[in-house]
């Protein structure tokens, strides 16, 4: 390191406090991958996923996908593979079913039960 010796301890506790966040988001802990959200959504649905991810206007794909990117922390891509799109597919899907669920009380309804139903399992 090029400095004075102050410039380098503050370069330093900066490192090291970069670090300790680094460390720190990767303990959170992962909860259920996507085909356990799927299987929780085929339940509280009770009917198989094909009957619904490809059902027009349906929100349950995208509950399931939302689910599983913020609970699940899978990136977009791991996402997109799971349901056969590119990763900006996945943006767009994720952003509007959570607009969806700030405006229609009904898909807020499915997603607290989701949500539940998977705390439940764990």
């Amino acid at each position: 390191m090029l400095g004075g010796k102050a410039f380098a301890e503050r370069v330093l506790k900066q490192l090291k406090e970069v670090w300790r966040e680094v460390r720190g988001r990767r303990a959170v802990r992962k909860r259920g991958n996507f085909d356990d959200w799927k299987r929780a959504m085929e339940g509280l649905r009770g009917e198989r996923w094909g009957a619904f991810a490809v059902r027009h206007g349906d929100p349950g794909r995208d509950l399931v996908l939302l689910a599983a990117r913020r609970l699940g922390r899978l990136t977009l891509r791991e996402l997109g593979e799971e349901v056969g799109l590119d990763y900006g597919s996945i943006s767009n899907a994720l952003y509007r079913v959570g607009r969806r669920i700030e405006r229609e009380s009904a898909i807020r309804r499915e997603w607290v039960r989701l949500l539940t139903c998977a705390d439940q399992e764990t």
